[in-house]
């Protein structure tokens, strides 16, 4: 008998009883027979896991990781680095072998921009070694996005490429052998791979494809994004600053518009006061004006009167001025004869 931990997904052919929500409970030991043990590994072989001691020795010259370090060989895994093949987008791929040190030293990843990049490692996995990838958790706290696969095959030949987004806010330096995944591997049972599968397609450069696509590519930074912001945000400010500068006039506009209408309201009670006045003055005049008319006519009239009885004093007894003596008849000169005799 051996002791094996449980919950695992053995079912009751080997005489433990599978129960739902096994996986999530706290593990124990159970007695399973080598027979049982047998059986059950015969129906789901179990692949293991390789130790540092086996990645040291697979980055040998005779080992599977071709160009490794045995310094990145830690525990359960090994951290490939960053090679020299580096894939920006609306260029062809650049090897940085081939730049100065300055010019090295001056590449990074915008922010906000996509590149692609190749393994400084290459991998001759045999047939019954894969490997599981995973991200650094170093990268993840610089807003480094990792893109691409995640599980290689058995029998891979090539490096490995790896997508790099850009989500921070500052350049990343792209710097060859620099730490960009981890790699676990696990070496499985003869009888798992089928004789007759495929080889995986091996990769030694970007594919043509991809170089396609990259060429093609135009990225949305986000400093592109913040300055297109920034310049909605000043337009909104021109715009409320207009707002409320032509507020500011309407209001002053209205003020001015109410004080010309206090102004012309004064200005038109003046004029009727003025005016009450002047036909107020007006009418006197007139009262005034026809006193003396009256007056006048009256000094006129006494004058004429006057003139009248100094002329008639003036005329002699018996005629008018201007009239001809009157003929007297025979009887009256007869009676003024007698009279003077």
């Amino acid at each position: 008998m051996r002791n094996i931990p449980y919950p695992l997904t053995i079912d009751e052919e080997i005489g433990v009883d599978s129960r739902p929500g096994m996986f999530y409970n706290p593990p124990r030991w159970v007695n399973v027979s080598e027979e049982q043990l047998t059986s059950y590994e015969g129906r789901n072989p179990m692949s293991a896991q390789l130790m540092e001691v086996s990645l040291r020795d697979a980055v040998q010259p005779e080992g599977f990781i071709k160009g490794g370090d045995a310094s990145c060989a830690e525990g359960l895994k090994y951290d490939f680095r960053l090679g020299t093949r580096i894939l920006f987008s609306g260029e062809q791929p650049i090897d940085t072998a081939n730049l100065s040190e300055h010019e090295r030293g001056q590449l990074a990843l915008p922010p906000g921009h996509l590149a692609f990049v190749m393994t400084e490692e290459r991998l001759e996995l045999p047939d019954t070694i894969k490997a599981e990838l995973s991200l650094k958790r170093k990268l993840s706290h610089l807003g480094i996005l990792v893109l691409g696969g995640f599980c290689v095959d058995p029998g891979y030949r090539g490096r490995l490429i790896f997508g790099l987004y850009n989500l921070s806010s500052s350049p990343f330096p792209l710097m060859p052998g620099r730490k960009l995944v981890a790699a676990q591997f696990f070496e499985l049972p003869p009888d798992a791979i089928p004789a007759k599968a495929a080889p995986p397609e091996p990769l030694d450069d970007f594919p043509d494809d991809l170089v396609r696509f990259m060429l093609s590519y135009a990225p949305i930074s986000q400093e592109g994004i913040r300055e297109s912001i920034d310049e909605i945000k000043k337009g909104l400010d021109d715009l409320r600053q207009q707002f409320h500068s032509r507020e500011e006039w309407f209001t002053r506009f209205q003020g001015l518009l109410g004080d010309l209408g206090a102004d012309l309201k004064a200005e038109a009670e003046n004029r009727r006061s003025t005016e009450d006045e002047f036909r107020k003055t007006l009418t006197d005049i007139q009262r005034r004006t026809a006193g003396i008319a009256a007056t006048i006519a009256i000094v006129c009239a006494i004058a004429v009167a006057i003139a009248s009885g100094i002329v008639l004093q003036k005329i002699p007894t018996g005629g008018t001025v201007g009239t001809p003596p009157a003929v007297r008849s025979p009887a009256d000169a007869g009676t003024a004869n007698t009279n003077s005799n």
